[in-house]
């Protein structure tokens, strides 16, 4: 039997969902650890030519782009001796040492700088904020309840992704923008211009994003979508949920 339009381009999508920084809950277990330099409440971790970032947890993560590479650590001591900062190919893996559960920590913040992101990934209940993201190609995402704050962003191909209940919150510009939602996360990106756009949703997830040109839409289930008014959709629904465009083909 031939696959439906909707299923088609649903499936495609919900990669998206889990981008491949954000698969790291078990980032306690993966590469290399990177050996803590310091004592009391600041740790720094030398390690460079990162340019992805993987958190799994709960604590804060600040990352800014543009700078030479820093990866810092603030809170009390307790806390930080069970932090572990691991690398795995490009990728900086922030998590807890292995048989250590996130629990109760206070006001854990980890600092991260780099000259270039290309992946970002928030897997659990943190937060991480992303200062501004410039060039060629970016992928960001969350599984699970998280929230990811993207200042501005300013790249011709972006992939943002949601599994679960969490929020991704971007501005800025982007040429070619891929979104998928599986569950009922959000995606707030009013000030968030494309060219051009693919989205889907399975759930109650919801979507805004001002695309100035074509976008498709894929939808299943009871989630929104509200694509700006200069944007021409091509819509494929099932469900109640509900889509907004400029123009409908």
């Amino acid at each position: 039997m031939a696959k439906s339009p909707l299923l088609a381009t649903l499936a495609g999508l919900f990669v998206l969902a889990i981008p491949t920084a954000a698969c790291s809950f078990e980032s306690d277990a993966k590469g290399q650890e990177v050996s803590a330099q310091g004592s009391g409440n600041a740790r720094s971790y030398a390690t460079r030519g990162f340019t992805a970032v993987s958190s799994s947890g709960s604590d804060p993560v600040d990352i800014r782009v543009g700078g030479d590479f820093s990866v810092r650590a603030e809170g009390a001591p307790s806390d930080l001796d069970q932090l572990r900062i691991a690398r795995d190919g490009d990728t900086l893996l922030i998590g807890m040492k292995k048989g250590i559960h996130w629990g109760s920590r206070r006001d854990v913040r980890i600092l991260v700088t780099l000259p270039r992101l290309a992946e970002a990934g928030l897997a659990g209940s943190g937060q991480m904020r992303i200062d501004r993201i410039d060039g060629a190609r970016f992928k960001g995402g969350i599984a699970g309840s998280g929230d990811m704050s993207i200042g501005t962003m300013r790249v011709e191909q972006a992939e943002l992704g949601v599994a679960g209940s969490g929020s991704v919150n971007a501005s800025g510009t982007v040429g070619a923008l891929k979104i998928g939602i599986a569950g009922s996360g959000d995606i707030r990106a009013n000030g968030l211009h494309a060219r051009q756009a693919e989205v889907g949703i399975a759930g109650s997830g919801r979507v805004t994003v001002q695309v100035d040109g074509p976008a498709k839409v894929s939808l299943g289930g009871s989630g929104d979508v509200d694509l700006g008014p200069n944007s021409v959709c091509t819509v494929h629904k099932g469900g109640s949920g509900t889509v907004r465009c400029g123009r409908t083909l």
